[in-house]
């Protein structure tokens, strides 16, 4: 009870009414709040800003296993824009674009041109500076969708956006926004949301702003978007590489801890015709000493017996 009203007294209380009313049913309204929420308020403790500028020195890599039939992508992408930046409008317009709705470059590219997915989309989260995009695939289908929804992402930064994804884009959120007036909860909403934001614009205003955006906006502020993590969730029991990406390279490396302990990489070589495997253990030269797997022994090795074990295979 005490941490209850602890609550009551330090946390800021936000009450929105919406409606056709007058200056005396407002005063009205006060007064009833008044009376009706008479605890005593003390001061309210400053929260600070979160931080959400961030240099990803490596992208994660996240899995998940569950009983399910479908699996499920979420990559995260550091924008260092939030909802009070100036570029903010242009990274809401960035993300339209990318993943929001059917005329989006993830749906027309990888769902309908290459039927990778069942569903997908891109969204902000405006308050921390990150963008989601998410997918519904087919399991096998994870590498080959990463590696697409990647690539959307590069084509973007480098300016590869028409006029009409942008006007398509600009008619998307023209016409969310007006629909907001044929609800009473949605404005509400909306507006009660923007002062909690610190911002203060009508949807007429906010549409202004995006009329004005530019591709070159769009893509000026796309240059400053990071991959941080990639999540998959998918089926139990089936075999999940970890994945070590190479930006520089342009290439992935594969990685699996088998039952046994045994340590399997692949390193996919896109049109390679030949095959190269290469099997490694610890035995020999510098490991010399072991216990055995089989009954607990101990066992030493004379030097040498590496080389020796070596020249015996070619025999």
């Amino acid at each position: 009870y005490e941490h209850y009203m602890k609550i009551l007294s330090e946390s800021e209380i936000d009450i929105a009414i919406t409606g056709d009313m007058d200056e005396a049913v407002i005063s009205e309204i006060e007064q009833a709040v008044e009376k009706s929420f008479g605890f005593r308020k003390s001061e309210i403790p400053a929260i600070p800003m979160e931080n959400i500028y961030h240099d990803v020195d490596e992208v994660r890599y996240v899995t998940d296993q569950m009983d399910v039939s479908q699996g499920k992508i979420v990559l995260g992408y550091r924008t260092g824009v939030d909802v009070k930046s100036d570029e903010y409008v242009a990274m809401f317009l960035y993300s339209v674009i990318l993943g929001g709705g059917a005329h989006s470059k993830l749906f027309m590219n990888i769902r309908e041109k290459h039927s990778l997915c069942y569903s997908i989309n891109s969204f902000l989260e405006k308050l921390k500076g990150i963008m989601f995009i998410t997918a519904g695939i087919d399991t096998v289908n994870f590498e080959k969708t990463v590696e697409l929804i990647k690539k959307e992402v590069a084509d973007m930064s480098e300016g590869n956006i028409s006029e009409n994804e942008l006007d398509f884009a600009k008619k998307f959120i023209r016409n969310s926004l007006q629909s907001l007036k044929d609800s009473i909860w949605s404005l509400s909403d909306y507006y009660y949301n923007l002062n909690n934001q610190g911002r203060n614009e009508s949807v007429e205003e906010f549409l202004e702003k995006i009329e004005k955006v530019s591709v070159e906006d769009i893509r000026k502020v796309s240059s400053g978007i990071q991959l941080d993590t990639i999540y998959f969730l998918t089926k139990k029991d089936q075999l999940v590489m970890n994945i070590i990406t190479n930006d520089c390279l342009k290439e992935s490396l594969y990685h699996e801890k088998l039952d046994n302990n045994m340590n399997v990489f692949f390193i996919p070589k896109k049109g390679f015709t030949k095959k190269y495997a290469i099997f490694a253990t610890d035995y020999g030269s510098n490991d010399l000493e072991f216990i055995s797997p089989f009954d607990g022994s101990h066992i030493k090795l004379n030097e040498g017996i590496a080389h020796f074990l070596e020249h015996k295979m070619f025999e």
